[in-house]
């Protein structure tokens, strides 16, 4: 019976192995304002490593971009990220932009540029929501508010309210940012959450002209007059391709990390060794 389930054991570790990385995505680290730049932290995070985007450090601009792993026409694009504000000084600012970069206008490899505005990701030909912490007026959607941008354009700025009303809050929050193909354009919708609950800041909001485009997708902080230590984790790109089409959803891992998978692998190892000797 002992060596039966040594056995099995030793099956379960070469399913699993020691790594859960998938589709790891290369990124490229870009510096255009005050030192340091962005990088990847190995500890201090919420489960492990994570993108350190800026520090509280004055003037800052930031910008971390994941090479194309997807491609095609799809029914559904969605993207997941964690993100985590703590203020510095002068209640902080500025503010962290996503954006999926349309390959087509950026390329499939290296630093996104132009990119004028960290927080406020217009960029040609493709989406971008913007996460604002600090009141830039004229302008400017305000202190704690969630935009959207579509070809250069600022589609919509909404405060953030009930348990998601303040970013730099030294808490975690995730976002949800789903893109539907709709007859002329794409319905977006966004959602912010952390432990207190959720908002869904835009609902199916109708974009004209987002048809599916091939891209990749990529962050950039910011930093002013006042600061923000701006960090990100967990991001995920899911694309799914058509309705009898099997889900693609990318992993972007930073950090090997000890994932109860990872563990497991590793526990199982060591029982196969025990085993061999």
């Amino acid at each position: 019976m002992r060596k039966q389930l040594l056995s099995l054991v030793c099956s379960l570790a070469a399913v699993l192995g020691v790594s859960v990385s998938a589709n790891a995505a290369t990124i490229t680290f870009t510096q255009s304002g005050s030192v340091p730049g962005p990088s990847i932290q190995t500890a201090g995070g919420w489960d492990g490593g994570y993108i350190n985007m800026t520090q509280a450090v004055n003037d800052q601009h930031n910008q971390v971009a994941f090479d194309q792993l997807v491609t095609g026409s799809y029914k559904q694009m969605k993207f997941d990220f964690d993100f985590r504000f703590s203020p510095g000084n002068n209640t902080g600012a500025d503010g962290v932009g996503f954006a999926y970069a349309n390959s087509a206008n950026f390329g499939t490899t290296g630093a996104i540029a132009p990119w004028a505005t960290a927080e406020e990701p217009n960029l040609a030909g493709s989406l971008g929501v913007g996460f604002d912490t600090f009141n830039n007026a004229p302008g400017d959607g305000g202190e704690n508010t969630v935009s959207l941008h579509f070809n250069n354009t600022t589609l919509a700025s909404v405060p953030v309210s009930g348990a998601v009303s303040t970013f730099e809050d030294n808490e975690v929050h995730h976002a949800t940012i789903s893109v539907v193909p709709v007859a002329g354009g794409s319905n977006v919708s966004v959602t912010v959450s952390k432990d207190a609950g959720s908002l869904t800041v835009f609902d199916n909001y109708f974009v004209a002209g987002l048809n599916p485009y091939d891209g990749r997708m990529g962050f950039m902080g910011r930093t002013g007059g006042a600061n923000s230590d701006q960090n990100l984790d967990n991001i995920q790109l899911m694309h799914v391709a058509g309705a009898n089409d099997p889900t693609t959803t990318v992993l972007y891992e930073f950090i090997p990390e000890p994932t109860s998978v990872t563990l497991i692998g590793i526990g199982a190892g060591l029982l196969c060794l025990i085993r061999r000797r």
